[in-house]
């Protein structure tokens, strides 16, 4: 891990020795990014009760770099020894899921991986002190399995009354959608992408999921009727319990 780490960080230093041109930002390669094996453990308590239990993503969005890194999934070891961290610590309550879609964990492409999952939240439950929550997942992910999402929220309501999550709709026009975000609906297809959201917004709304879901102002090419469907959307999460948040395109890929 030093090794690689002192490859990215020892360029940018050399070409500072060197009088060379910064960059502003460095975009480390597919072979700069570190093996599972590499990652270390935290060592100290983290924010929030803060668990990783993976990184990269499947899904690949034109607009979102963090979805184009490598996916690799944590071992339940590693995680268990992470929230022991926390929990031993007494400085912190509670334990947040964090990956860029939680319902994909230990799942190589768009499907729930039911048993990995399952074991999953059954042991972070168990170990847990003061609640849990997840970061992100994909409305796709919850909507394609119904019947398995509420089994998961029937393991995490038992000790709590609602949970929250973080969720991408982003925009509400199948157009758009198909365009810059076309593996964002998969299983489904692009085109079905508002109704996805609005299935899978009903399904977090019975199972006491609260989301904060994002929408992108400014997207590319986005015309006056993409607009209208968002806005029809939105309209229609209207009795869902939720939290919407407007992002900038510009600060968001920054």
């Amino acid at each position: 891990m030093r090794e690689k780490l002192k490859n990215v960080i020892g360029k940018i230093f050399r070409a500072a020795l060197d009088g060379d041109d910064i960059p502003e930002y460095y975009k480390v390669s597919l072979s700069e990014t570190l093996a599972l094996e590499e990652i270390p453990d935290i060592v100290h308590p983290s924010i929030n009760g803060l668990v990783e239990i993976g990184r990269g993503c499947c899904r690949g969005f034109e607009f979102c770099n963090v979805t184009l890194r490598p996916l690799r999934w944590y071992p339940y070891e590693k995680i268990q020894r992470e929230i022991n961290v926390n929990v031993t610590s007494k400085k912190v309550s509670g334990c947040c899921l964090h990956a860029e879609d939680v319902m994909l964990y230990g799942s190589k492409n768009t499907s729930p991986n039911e048993d990995k999952l399952t074991t999953l939240h059954e042991f972070v439950v168990k170990k847990g002190d003061g609640g849990l929550s997840w970061s992100h997942c994909s409305l796709a992910a919850v909507a394609s399995k119904p019947k398995f999402f509420s089994k998961i929220a029937e393991i995490i309501v038992q000790e709590q009354p609602w949970w929250g999550a973080e969720v991408g709709i982003e925009t509400g026009s199948p157009e758009i959608a198909r365009r810059i975000m076309p593996a964002k609906a998969h299983p489904f297809k692009a085109e079905e992408w508002p109704q996805v959201v609005r299935t899978g917004m009903g399904l977090m709304h019975d199972n006491k999921l609260v989301p904060v879901y994002t929408l992108i102002v400014g997207l590319p090419e986005e015309k006056e009727e993409d607009i209208i469907k968002t806005m029809e959307l939105v309209d229609d999460l209207k009795g869902f319990r939720s939290l919407v948040v407007p992002l900038f395109l510009s600060l968001w890929a920054g």
